[in-house]
C-alpha cells in the first residue's frame, strides 16, 4: 500500500504544484529538493533514535507521519500558496518517509526467520513494483479527471491505512507477545 501511494506522488505533486501553487519546473524541482535535505537530515535523527525505539513502532510512525504532513502540505493552499510553506512541509516529510523505511526494513529483518529473508525480500520487491505500478498508472489516468486536491488528500488516506495496519497486524502483536514473554 505504501509503494502504491509513494508511486502515485511524482504525477500528483505536478500537477498539484502547477495548479494549485502556479508554479512551473523551478517550483518543482527546489520543492522537491528540499525533501532531499530533509530526509538527509530526519536520516541522521532516526538513525539515534532507532537504537531506542522497537522498528515496527518507527514503521507505524513513519506511515502515520507521512499522513500528517501528506494532509498538511495537500491542504495548505486553502490558508497560503506561498511557496517558503511547501518548502518547509516538504523538508519536515523527510523524517516520516525515513522512519517509515527504516522501521519497515528493520522490522522485516527482526520478524522474518533468516531463513527466508531472501524470499520476503524478493516478494517485497514484487509486490512493491505492482503497488508502485498500479499507483502511477491510476494517479495518470485520474489526475486530468478529478480535483487534485480531493486525489492527493486519498494519497494521505492510503499512508494512514498503513499506519493503522501497522498498529493492528504488527504492534499491537507484538507487544502483546512481548507483554505474555514478561509475564511468564
Amino acid at each position: 500500500m505504501a509503494r502504491l501511494a509513494f508511486a502515485m506522488f511524482p504525477v500528483l505533486f505536478i500537477k498539484f504544484v502547477i495548479a494549485e501553487l502556479h508554479g512551473g519546473g523551478a517550483a518543482i524541482g527546489i520543492i522537491r529538493g528540499c525533501a532531499a535535505f530533509g530526509g538527509f537530515a530526519a536520516s541522521l535523527l532516526v538513525i539515534r533514535f532507532a537504537k531506542r525505539s522497537p522498528p515496527e513502532k518507527l514503521m507505524m510512525w513513519g506511515y502515520l507521519g507521512f499522513a500528517v504532513v501528506a494532509a498538511l502540505f495537500i491542504n495548505a493552499p486553502l490558508v497560503t500558496d506561498a511557496i517558503w510553506v511547501y518548502l518547509v512541509l516538504f523538508a519536515l516529510s523527510g523524517l516520516p518517509n525515513a522512519t517509515s523505511q527504516i522501521g519497515t526494513s528493520a522490522t522485516a529483518q527482526l520478524l522474518c526467520p533468516p531463513e527466508v529473508l531472501g524470499r520476503l525480500s524478493g516478494i517485497s520487491s514484487a509486490t512493491g513494483a505492482i503497488g508502485a505500478a498500479i499507483g502511477t498508472i491510476a494517479a495518470g489516468l485520474l489526475v486530468d479527471h478529478l480535483l487534485i486536491i480531493p486525489l492527493f488528500d486519498v494519497q494521505a488516506l492510503v499512508y494512514l491505512s498503513c499506519g493503522i495496519a501497522t498498529y493492528a497486524l504488527i504492534v499491537r502483536r507484538t507487544s502483546a507477545t512481548a507483554a505474555g514473554v514478561r509475564d511468564v
